[in-house]
């Protein structure tokens, strides 16, 4: 059986995860110039352009990624986060 200040605890440890997790929720976004064969060496650069134009990504590290999405075989879109 639980103690009162046991399950007090618990219930706060569970508040302040969830907040902790909603205040650091990535922002991310698809960079500007879809589908493109090119994005090698060009995708860290534009994300990085375009996060220091978003408030939401100030003093945050920004990641890039190349993916397929839906794009025609051999072409690629740029996904940002921050």
């Amino acid at each position: 059986m639980f103690k009162a200040s046991t399950f007090y605890h618990l219930l706060i440890t569970m508040c302040l995860a969830s907040f902790v997790l909603k205040s650091v929720q990535a922002l991310s976004w698809t960079a500007n110039g879809g589908c493109k064969t090119d994005w090698a060496g060009r995708c860290n650069n534009q994300c990085i352009g375009e996060a220091s134009k978003k408030s939401e990504c100030k003093g945050h590290q920004v990641f890039s990624g190349i993916e397929s999405s839906n794009c025609v075989w051999g072409w690629n879109i740029c996904r940002c986060q921050c």
